[in-house]
């Protein structure tokens, strides 16, 4: 069964979900150095040159399909001549034995492709998923998931590609497009008071920034969210808080937005992390009537197990079992709350049948 992107989010794929393969080249140039380096030995031996084959991925569990047009674009890399057609849309939710994507011609370069382009489609494949659970999870509560900057190095574009093809939403793609003071940066400020209070750094900030970038402050203790609303940050992240107290810090916010300058027309985000789980998520979403613009953002990343069975040569290739990613963000979509997470990801099963279809004539 196949269940394509609903009207919103085919909408969201086409405004958020676009890849831009120039930022990937770097990354599926190093993945191709390192499997393959200067060749697939093995399939040079043991393959005639002009053999054609036909490889078919197929899903080996339910799951939301990501990665299509890298897989494209890993085999044009490796073999220009190779045609690769894509049965499912990106974004797609598919059960169990879905053929999702072929690939026809030489038998050598889809040999050496294989386990290249399965690892970009299982991790991809496994974070959209997962992210993916969380947007149903969250569902009816203006609720947008977002991303933090703990990903595999080198592959952030990749991996939050994917979390917006799972319905997701980017956080800041790095330390240059928003400010976010966090735990280490306020025990730094308050052992160096000489650098000024936390009203004068943000003066410094908007005086340097502007508008133009967001300025966030993390908070682990009630007793400082007044000072972070006074000094004029943009989103308030409450750190390791109890969800009582989040209660509490919230309508000290919505207190302080009823009196502060009118000038200021922007709604406080604020966002919540530690321990939040799939389950606790809902459970957070549901004070709904306790905080009434309880708009929560939360964000999971989990990556996709795909196999490769090779039918016709009777080969099976399976991948390595299951990783761990601490990798999860959650930010105000709707002027509100987000919650972070860190989330144990398990992979996506996809098999690719292999059949020959002859030799080139």
């Amino acid at each position: 069964m196949i269940e394509s992107p609903s009207c919103n989010q085919s909408f969201r794929l086409n405004m958020q979900s676009t890849l831009n393969l120039e930022n990937i080249s770097d990354i599926v140039q190093l993945a191709i150095k390192e499997d393959i380096g200067k060749g697939d030995i093995t399939s040079e031996i043991f393959i005639p040159k002009d053999s054609k084959s036909e490889g078919i991925f197929i899903a080996n569990e339910n799951g939301t399909v990501a990665g299509l047009p890298v897989a494209k674009y890993v085999l044009s890399q490796i073999d220009k001549n190779l045609v690769f057609t894509s049965n499912v849309e990106e974004g797609s939710r598919v059960s169990k034995g879905t053929a999702i994507a072929n690939v026809k011609g030489s038998t050598q370069s889809i040999l050496s492709a294989e386990r290249l382009v399965l690892n970009f489609l299982q991790r991809l494949s496994g974070i959209a998923t997962l992210t993916s659970k969380f947007v149903e999870k969250v569902k009816g509560y203006k609720t947008q998931i977002m991303d933090t900057r703990k990903t595999i190095p080198g592959s952030r574009s990749l991996e939050r590609y994917a979390v917006r093809v799972g319905g997701g939403t980017n956080h800041r793609m790095g330390l240059y497009d928003q400010i976010l003071v966090k735990d280490n940066h306020l025990k730094i400020i308050e052992s160096e008071k000489e650098n000024g209070t936390m009203n004068s750094l943000v003066k410094k900030a908007r005086e340097r920034i502007g508008r133009k970038m967001l300025i966030e402050v993390e908070v682990d203790d009630l007793s400082h969210v007044r000072d972070v609303l006074n000094a004029g940050v943009d989103i308030i992240m409450f750190d390791n808080m109890e969800p009582s107290k989040i209660s509490e810090a919230i309508k000290t916010v919505k207190e302080y937005e009823k009196v502060r300058d009118t000038a200021m027309d922007k709604a406080i985000l604020t966002e919540a992390s530690g321990d939040i789980t799939l389950e606790r998520s809902a459970a957070m979403c549901s004070a709904d009537n306790v905080l009434p613009r309880f708009d929560a953002l939360i964000f999971a990343f989990v990556s996709s197990e795909c196999f490769l069975p090779l039918c016709a040569a009777a080969i099976r290739a399976f991948t390595s079992g299951r990783a761990m990613v601490a990798f999860i963000l959650a930010i105000a979509s709707g002027e509100r709350f987000c919650l972070f997470a860190d989330i144990r990801h398990t992979p996506v099963h996809i098999l690719c049948g292999f059949r020959p279809i002859g030799k080139a004539i």
